[in-house]
């Protein structure tokens, strides 16, 4: 199903909103109901190298075609026809997404799926991006330090 490409004005998320999610420390992606993107703030934009404005409209295994088939497209789907919200973590699903600190470092992320309601019978889906490298170094860290010790 095409979709005309929107500039973030006629998406119904207002400037101040815009503004607030472009200031979390952490990702945030907006779906709407067929799974197209309509939103991704700046944190999502620095860490994937793609704009939002080349990427509105298109389904995330069009743009990351590394997630076709996966446990995340899956969580999408409960959430956008099941309303169900999911976690994927990076333990059990390492690199959800193609996301990097800097060109040859990948960003260790959990990631939380949750329906949100557009109207009486539609619902979106909010994708949310936490950035846990620092927390996969420091078990890293004290996991050798233990073997060590052994």
């Amino acid at each position: 199903m095409p979709i005309n490409k929107q500039k973030n004005s006629d998406l119904g998320l207002n400037v101040n909103y815009r503004n607030a999610f472009d200031a979390c420390g952490f990702g945030i992606i907006i779906l709407d109901e067929y799974s197209r993107l309509l939103y991704w703030n700046n944190w999502v934009s620095k860490h994937s190298n793609y704009s939002l404005e080349s990427n509105i409209g298109e389904h995330l295994e069009i743009i990351f075609p590394i997630l076709d088939k996966t446990r995340l497209l899956n969580s999408i789907d409960d959430a956008l026809h099941y309303h169900l919200p999911s976690t994927i973590s990076h333990k059990l699903n390492p690199q959800p997404l193609p996301l990097f600190k800097s060109k040859d470092c990948a960003l260790e992320h959990n990631i939380k799926v949750i329906p949100l309601k557009h109207t009486d019978d539609i619902f979106h889906c909010m994708i949310e991006i936490s950035d846990v490298s620092a927390s996969v170094k420091r078990e890293n860290r004290l996991r050798n330090i233990l073997q060590k010790n052994t």
